[in-house]
């Protein structure tokens, strides 16, 4: 193991690991996720606001609506869907080796 000189906050170095380098890696991965999400989302919020729906009252709530649930719920049918394939189903054992006597 490296020597630590009094000059290092332990922060930076703990058992062999750069931590200053880490957290540099997660704030620069933080902040443009950040930004990238507010640029997507202003470039959505201003087409959905140009759009001239009929009922818009109607659409923001079904938004809120699809938004507020859970992404588990929308990947259960493709489950589902998958568990009922013909290749998906397993004939249930005979009880005898499929191995050759010797």
């Amino acid at each position: 193991m490296g020597k630590v000189s009094p000059a290092t906050p332990p922060w930076l170095y703990t058992a062999g690991l750069n931590m200053g380098a880490g957290l540099l890696n997660s704030a620069i991965i933080a902040l443009s996720t950040a930004a990238g999400v507010c640029v997507i989302s202003g470039c959505a919020a201003y087409t959905l606001a140009r759009l001239d729906l009929p009922r818009p009252g109607l659409f923001i709530l079904y938004l809120l609506a699809v938004s507020s649930l859970p992404i588990q719920l929308f990947l259960e049918p493709a489950g589902t869907a998958v568990a009922a394939t013909p290749s998906s189903r397993v004939s249930p054992p005979t009880g005898r080796s499929s191995a050759r006597p010797a």
